[in-house]
């Protein structure tokens, strides 16, 4: 056997570290740009072909296959939430309407597979850059839009549509104002806690308020206030001392008094859209018909797609019992039921579960993380109390703040093992 000199060891090492930092540079390149692009497509804020959704995953995987081994060691695994898309996945087989089933697992499900390890395998620098462009992408789309297309302005029921009334208030390209208005929720609280250019900051949050405005949504008008007065909450809550004082316990009322308020005014927030003036009556029409069609499938529900989607014969009996035509049941915890059925329910509630323990863990540690989970978090609940915001782009958004905390407190965890076995060397050495 030929000896290798240490010369070219040395050369061989050196070669070998910067393929390593060149495959590192390229993952972190291509998944940067992957969350970037998977924001604005999960949030719908443009109609894109679905085939583009396809082309662009490859990018996504791409970082897995460039990734040196110990970091992928180190990702993180959220298994509630891929525990979710899993069974969004294997719906697909006990779906009224398999065809949306499988279109949905194919746009939507690995979109949110792929988003989630990113989130997990990334540091949180590179996440959140990734993500406040997707922001500002979808928030400047949503601006121009509006300027130049008029019919962005007021819901217009497409031609041969099932529901026929005018929806007032903007959209932008959203296909409807309260899609429009949680994407701009979880956008301003995104970019509130990260975005250290106060110029950008101060220049992006007005606008996504004129657009709240603009959209005439309560729904997103009550999560952005929410997530605004929990936002200040925290603010004194920092520079507290005594967690007893005055301005404290003040602070802490006024945020409970309007998460209160949010929950009363949500009853009449079915919009009218419907040509109705909906009453707290009206609301329980709605929910007493989802809950009688979930009776009759409670474990698994009727799959992704199954109903609401097409007029078949569950949605008909749905329409029948309320009297009229509705996209959904106006609750995001019913609409799960209606989906995935009690399991689903049930999974559902450990992702809120241990998205408020972690950011409960975080707001010491990483301040500006946990408030971002807490403050989402509470937003999202109220919303969902009359919109559909626990599936979809909200898988997403849930699933980078949870993979952006988890990394840090695996960070976190390694530092106190690391001081902790240079302690025990010190004392080793002293003995």
């Amino acid at each position: 056997m030929t000896a290798i000199s240490p010369e070219a060891k040395r050369r061989r090492d050196f070669t070998t570290l910067a393929q390593r930092d060149e495959a590192g540079i390229i993952a972190r390149t291509a998944a940067s740009f992957y969350i970037t692009v998977a924001i604005v497509l999960i949030a719908n804020a443009a109609p894109i072909e679905p085939r583009w959704w396809a082309l662009v995953l490859p990018i996504g995987i791409g970082p897995f296959v460039l990734l040196p081994r110990e970091q992928l060691t180190r990702m993180i695994i959220d298994v509630p939430i891929l525990l979710i898309t899993a069974v969004m996945g294997l719906s697909i087989a006990w779906s009224l309407a398999p065809a949306q089933a499988i279109f949905e697992f194919r746009r939507d499900v690995t979109l949110i597979i792929a988003v989630t390890l990113l989130a997990g395998a990334f540091d949180r620098d590179l996440v959140v850059k990734a993500l406040l462009r997707g922001l500002y992408i979808g928030v400047g789309i949503t601006v121009v839009a509006l300027i130049v297309n008029p019919d962005t302005r007021s819901h217009l029921p497409a031609e041969g549509s099932s529901y026929s009334i005018e929806y007032p208030g903007w959209h932008g390209l959203f296909i409807h104002k309260n899609a429009m208005s949680p994407f701009l929720v979880f956008a301003a609280a995104t970019i509130a806690l990260f975005e250290r250019n106060r110029w950008v900051k101060g220049a992006v949050l007005p606008i996504i308020v004129v657009l709240l405005v603009g959209s005439q949504s309560a729904t997103g008008l009550l999560g952005v206030m929410v997530a605004a007065a929990l936002f200040l909450w925290f603010r004194i809550y920092h520079r507290t001392e005594g967690r007893s004082s005055g301005a404290f316990v003040v602070a802490s009322a006024a945020v409970t008094i309007i998460a209160i308020m949010g929950a009363i005014a949500s009853v009449g927030v079915i919009t009218a859209a419907y040509g109705k003036d909906l009453t707290f009556s009206g609301r329980t029409d709605i929910w007493s018909a989802a809950l009688n069609a979930a009776a009759d499938k409670p474990l698994l529900g009727y799959g992704q797609g199954g109903v609401f989607w097409e007029a078949n014969s569950v949605t008909r009996d749905i329409w029948a019992d309320i009297g009229f035509v509705v996209p959904h049941a106006h609750s995001g915890i019913l609409d799960v039921l209606l989906t995935l059925g009690l399991v689903g329910v049930a999974l559902y509630l450990v992702k809120f579960a241990t998205t408020i323990s972690i950011g409960g863990r975080m707001v010491s540690a990483h301040p500006r993380v946990g408030e971002w989970l807490l403050s989402v978090t509470a937003a999202q609940l109220i919303m969902g109390l009359s919109e559909t915001v626990f599936t979809g782009d909200w898988l997403v958004y849930v699933a980078v703040m949870r993979g952006v905390a988890l990394r840090l407190e695996q960070g976190d965890r390694r530092d106190r093992l690391a001081r902790h076995h240079e302690r025990e060397r010190e004392l080793s050495r002293s003995s």
